[in-house]
């Protein structure tokens, strides 16, 4: 077998277990008809080229000879490092942002397109590392040059209206500017649909619109914000209250405490009185001595139930009632007490009275 048997038994070889591999159909963008270039080695026995669905390939030589395949197969190039860029010939769909440009008449007008494209010929494009971006600018230019020689009720309006243009007028106007242009040429623009027309009225509308939207959205924030601070300052409020209920209650405990502790003073004192009245001839000494031991703790009794935010049991204001009536008794029985005792005794009662009903 000779050299070049060799080389085409390998070749064949190669195509065979080729065809039978598939690859995956490549994920183009919108933006983007060409892969990045990947690089390949060529061999003795030439390179088989693998194309997924719906693509082509531009092969370059590092001498920058450039190959466009529209098939796969088996390619006879010479030995030596390559780059690999696929390119995507399926049917394609792009939808412009809204184009904006001042009318004839200077209003505002916006249109808003889509157009169906294919690649017609992708040796047209294998010097064009972004051949859509030409296509794009210059259907947007298109555009807008459609929209600066025509008024702002022929382009916006009533249907009905004699004056307005119909779609297909715009179609034709794109179409033929793509196909008058050289860097277009590898395109064929399949179709257009205008996808709405705007004036400035319209614009106007919308953009009012938005702002309302906006405002509520930012309210329904300021809100939701709001309602968190009052949230937290419940809390806070609730904690406060918490802790005034529990400072309260220990007042009230220690209050308590002060009261049972005085009142049962105040009753021992009521006995003590009772047994001095049943005994008409205890000794004055004995009598003064008694009213003055006791004097303090009636009194304390009473500031104790003058303090403000307390409510006054009434058991405890017969109980002092009734200590009021023995002290008098213990007077009446003792007529011959000394004038400033006698004197202390009535200062006593009044200051009683006037702490348990004080004067309006």
């Amino acid at each position: 077998m000779t050299k070049d048997d060799n080389r085409s038994f390998v070749q064949k070889w190669n195509e065979f277990w080729g065809r039978k591999s598939v690859l995956e159909p490549i994920p183009f963008t919108e933006t983007s008809i060409l892969t990045q270039p990947v690089s390949i080695n060529v061999g003795y026995f030439g390179y088989y080229l693998r194309l997924p669905p719906n693509t082509a390939a531009i092969i370059r030589s590092a001498t920058d000879q450039t190959y466009v395949f529209t098939e796969g197969g088996q390619k006879d190039l010479q030995e030596g490092a390559y780059t690999l860029q696929y390119i995507d010939t399926s049917d394609r769909f792009f939808t412009f942002p809204r184009v904006s440009a001042p009318a004839l008449d200077s209003t505002e007008v916006s249109l808003s397109i889509s157009i169906f494209y294919k690649l017609n010929d992708p040796a047209l494009i294998k010097n064009n590392p972004t051949p859509l971006k030409a296509l794009f600018s210059i259907c947007e230019g298109a555009i807008k040059n459609f929209i600066v020689t025509h008024r702002y009720d022929q382009l916006i309006g009533e249907k009905d209206n004699q004056q307005f243009i119909a779609d297909y007028h715009i179609i034709q106007h794109l179409k033929e500017q793509v196909a008058l242009k050289d860097a277009c040429k590898a395109f064929w623009l399949k179709d257009v649909i205008i996808e709405e027309r705007l004036g400035s009225f319209e614009m106007t509308r919308l953009k009012q619109n938005r702002l309302v939207q906006e405002n509520q959205s930012l309210i329904q924030r300021e809100g939701v914000i709001q309602q968190q601070e009052i949230a937290e300052q419940q809390k806070i409020l609730e904690k406060t209250r918490a802790e005034q209920d529990v400072m309260i209650k220990e007042m009230q405990a220690v209050f308590e405490a002060n009261k049972n502790e005085i009142m049962k003073h105040a009753r021992i004192f009521e006995v003590e009185l009772e047994a001095m009245r049943k005994q008409p001839d205890m000794q004055q000494a004995q009598i003064l001595k008694i009213i003055d031991t006791k004097r303090q703790t009636v009194e304390a009794l009473l500031h104790l139930f003058t303090i403000s935010g307390f409510p006054r049991d009434q058991n405890d204001l017969k109980l002092i009632d009734k200590i009021l009536g023995s002290l008098s008794e213990a007077q009446i029985l003792n007529p011959e007490l000394p004038p400033e005792r006698s004197k202390s005794v009535n200062e006593l009662n009044s200051t009683i009275i006037n702490l348990i009903a004080p004067k309006k």
